[in-house]
């Protein structure tokens, strides 16, 4: 019993009563073996969930048919944070999945405990952060698009007054080419007329010499 009793404490699960006894004391005996199978069987569950849980797979839980007592109680326990760290993930990959496809209308509802309370907040946060992030986005892209279009129509404008402006620049250097032409013409007409009246000019004064002339061989002949 003390060989045993000293392997249980030291978490050897090996050990067991090799005597043969009788009455009372193989009563004892098959009670210390039976206490150490069910340790061992359910040492082995526990083994085998942690393997699972510690390569991601939170599926596997505890035979709670064969417990009974502390056992029952303990293995309840596990089972309930196995099953807690799989919904966790369960719900973790739905909301990211939809995080992915551009769906930031997911959220985890279910009620945890301790560090997975606070990891679901976490989640939960990021999301409502990206969808504040998304509609600033697209709210500024409102902004840019509307301030676009009025640059575009502004453009447009421009654009159709910079053309009037342009015909009617046309229409001017027409007027003045024309306006050109006929100072041009007005002043040949000038010189033309500067001439004529010089011209006149010396025909007078050439009368009138060839008149005073005339007069003054008339006055040497003798005629009034």
């Amino acid at each position: 019993m003390k060989r045993v009793f000293k392997a249980l404490a030291n978490g050897d699960l090996t050990q067991t009563i090799t005597n043969d006894y009788g009455g009372s004391l193989a009563e004892l005996k098959n009670d210390v073996h039976t206490t150490i199978n069910k340790l061992t069987q359910i040492m082995s569950e526990i083994q085998k969930t942690a393997d699972a849980a510690s390569k991601g797979d939170f599926t596997q839980t505890i035979n709670l048919r064969e417990q009974s007592g502390f056992l029952a109680i303990l293995s309840e326990r596990l089972n309930q944070m196995l099953t807690a760290n799989q919904q966790m993930i369960e719900e973790q990959m739905r909301v990211f999945a939809a995080l992915a496809s551009g769906d930031l209308t997911q959220s985890m509802t279910r009620e945890y405990a301790g560090s997975l309370e606070h990891l679901k907040k976490d989640v939960n946060l990021t999301v409502s952060q990206l969808t504040q992030v998304i509609n600033t986005v697209q709210e500024s892209a409102s902004v840019v698009n509307q301030a676009a279009e009025e640059i575009s129509q502004g453009n447009i404008s421009l654009s159709q007054r910079t053309e009037e402006q342009a015909a009617s620049l046309e229409e001017t250097v027409a007027s003045m080419e024309e306006m050109t032409g006929t100072v041009q013409q007005n002043a040949d007409n000038a010189q033309q007329a500067k001439q004529l009246a010089a011209s006149a000019r010396d025909q007078r004064r050439e009368a009138s010499r060839l008149y005073r002339g005339r007069n003054r061989r008339k006055s040497d002949s003798g005629y009034g």
